[in-house]
């Protein structure tokens, strides 16, 4: 009804009818909400793509190897979508870790501190001795052989790319990067997306890394796979300056395809040990 009024009647005319009848409903022409600007919104700070590849790449270089002597783990196993979550009992552990691929991780019983899992990989294959069951798992880093223990999908290769960063190669032309800006709740986020040239105008994502603008610290990676689907999520947290390179004491990785997740929280990090 209002509409078909407002159609008959020209300037003015047409004013005074709307607020005659929005009178009586102040509330309908305009309310203001006053809300919070998250504290990380006020710090984003700006960089270009090229300034954020070099930072990475720098604390890449610096790093060639890793050593945690006090670190704790906890794993759980399944997914929504198989209906079961498992968490196991956060277990104290050590680990070193050498590029290209090389690792080794000791688990231990939290009240024993006796070894409950050892695992090693040269970046090829893997070895994983089970002391309680006296079974010992090897393999290759790529098969991808699924089973109800967490334990037994656990590769200790998925840590190597969690933690020694890799560098993001700008001389490498079968390789493209994008930046993009996202958002949530309480921070603003750079993506750094990197796209394999599969073919002729056609492009494959493999990695996006996600660099909170507050400090310009990276805060999470995701590695794809052909399908396009995640296959490692990882998260950082907790950075601390460690011989002069800022490292995080937290990470979580979650393996989709293998339904397991492990978070690791270091209490030091010792960087390129002398062997």
């Amino acid at each position: 009804m209002l509409q078909s009024a407002l159609v008959h009647l020209r300037g003015g005319r047409t004013a005074l009818l709307l607020l005659a009848v929005l009178a009586p409903f102040p509330g309908c022409v305009k309310k203001t909400t006053r809300v919070a600007v998250p504290a990380k919104y006020r710090e984003a700070q700006t960089a270009t793509l090229e300034e954020l590849m070099e930072k990475i790449n720098a604390t890449s270089g610096k790093v060639q190897s890793l050593q945690a002597s006090q670190l704790k783990a906890d794993l759980e196993g399944g997914t929504v979508e198989t209906g079961k979550i498992e968490k196991y009992r956060r277990a104290p552990g050590y680990l070193i870790v050498q590029r290209p691929g090389w690792i080794r991780l000791n688990i231990q019983n939290p009240l024993s501190k006796t070894t409950v899992a050892e695992m090693v990989s040269d970046g090829k294959t893997f070895q994983i001795f089970i002391p309680s069951e006296n079974k010992f798992i090897v393999g290759e880093n790529r098969a991808r052989n699924v089973g109800s223990d967490p334990l037994k999908n656990f590769r200790p290769q998925h840590l190597v790319q969690a933690l020694l960063l890799e560098p993001l190669s700008v001389a490498d032309g079968d390789f493209l990067y994008f930046l993009e800006e996202v958002r949530d709740e309480t921070s603003k986020y750079y993506v750094i997306g990197l796209v394999a040239q599969s073919a002729p105008q056609r492009g494959e994502l493999l990695r996006r890394l996600w660099i909170d603008r507050s400090n310009l610290e990276l805060v999470r990676q995701q590695y794809f796979g052909r399908s396009g689907g995640v296959d490692s999520d990882i998260h950082y947290g907790g950075y601390r300056l460690f011989e002069g390179v800022d490292l995080p004491t937290w990470i979580r990785i979650v393996r989709v395809h293998e339904q397991y997740a492990v978070s690791l929280v270091i209490s030091h990090w010792k960087i390129n040990p002398e062997t």
